[in-house]
């Protein structure tokens, strides 16, 4: 599977427990979002955003810019404040505009300038997932 498709599961996978935390506010389920996320972003930073960079500096540095936010809204959930609700909203909508962006952006781009490398890329991400959610593997 290409480094994309690999992303954009992951992309529905969180949107759906965004979903799922909609209708429960349970803390569990905030905290596999929580989980899914930081493997996402770091599968992102260290495989596939080196190779974003090259192809679109600007582009690239956007994203770096939205997973430190992303990376700040994570740390307030787990430090447990009295309106956890209101900042995992606040994820989801970080969450939701990078998405879009990767998706409408970064992607096609990657998909135009990096062909055949995007199955290498994918199978690389894929076994880093496994070692950053060995249950999910």
């Amino acid at each position: 599977m290409d480094v994309t498709e690999l992303l954009m599961q992951d992309h529905r996978q969180v949107e759906q427990l965004f979903d799922q935390y909609k209708e429960n506010q349970d803390d569990a389920t905030l905290e596999r979002i929580c989980q899914a996320l930081e493997a996402h972003t770091t599968i992102e930073e260290e495989i596939v955003y080196p190779r974003l960079a090259e192809i679109e500096p600007e582009l690239e540095q956007h994203a770096e810019d939205e997973h430190g936010e992303a990376k700040q809204l994570i740390a307030q959930i787990r430090s447990r404040p009295a309106d956890v609700s209101s900042v995992a909203e606040e994820l989801q909508e970080a969450v939701q505009h990078h998405v879009e962006e990767e998706e409408s952006k970064a992607f096609p781009a990657m998909r135009a300038r990096l062909g055949s490398e995007l199955g290498k890329l994918g199978a690389t991400a894929e076994e880093r997932r496994q070692q950053l959610m060995p249950q999910q593997a």
